[in-house]
């Protein structure tokens, strides 16, 4: 189990990639100016290459990263390079970091890099489902064992109920892509349903398809 490793947190300096970072597009260093305040990219850089007496000439942050770029030449061997590979450096983490929060926001705090790498294997084998129904699958194999569905065609009782209590109460198509669960209704009729109707034409209680039907209705789509 892996932990964050991206943090907006400044305290976080050290334990996580939180040195450079982006905000408004764009690059800063927390806590990299005076008085521990975050400083811009460009202005740190300046101020590096000043320390240092690394010649800079440019005026404006535009000619200032062509600049740098052109000082890549002189590696570690002048101070104009050494700036040069930190700024590359900087940018190169801002968007390491960048990439990897946007991550690490919906993995969350912990995460498995085994299991997310079973996830993707299956998603690219067509084995992964997205369905809509929370828990529907405990619902199914488990407490749920009759559905309530709206068919028009009985207008004297369009909410039938379903009973999925039985072997087939569950089949998976085209490579488990497709979900569909059969059962019967109340008059011995075979009903087949996908867990996208959950919700939709199909309910878990008799009051949430009444009340489904009776705004059908009132929409004009009885």
């Amino acid at each position: 189990m892996l932990m964050r490793m991206t943090s907006d947190d400044p305290e976080c300096i050290t334990r996580h990639l939180n040195v450079f970072f982006a905000q408004g597009g764009d690059g800063y260093v927390r806590s990299g100016g005076p008085g521990n305040r975050d400083m811009e990219l460009t202005a740190w850089i300046r101020e590096a290459a000043g320390n240092i007496r690394a010649e800079i000439y440019a005026e404006d942050n535009e000619c200032l990263c062509d600049e740098l770029y052109d000082n890549l030449m002189y590696g570690i061997e002048e101070p104009e390079g050494v700036v040069a590979y930190l700024y590359l450096a900087a940018l190169q983490a801002i968007e390491m970091r960048g990439r990897l929060k946007k991550i690490e926001d919906i993995l969350g705090d912990t995460y498995d890099i085994d299991r997310l790498r079973e996830l993707v294997q299956a998603d690219k084998e067509g084995r992964c489902v997205v369905l809509p129904c929370k828990g529907w699958l405990e619902i199914v194999f488990g407490e749920q064992e009759v559905f309530y569905g709206i068919d028009h065609d009985y207008a004297e009782n369009p909410v039938r109920e379903i009973s999925v209590d039985s072997s087939d109460r569950c089949t998976w198509y085209n490579g488990w892509k497709t979900v569909v669960l059969k059962g019967y209704d109340e008059n011995g009729l075979d009903w087949e349903f996908s867990p996208e109707d959950i919700g939709k034409t199909v309910f878990l209680t008799r009051a949430a398809a009444e009340k489904a039907l009776e705004e059908m209705e009132g929409n004009g789509n009885g």
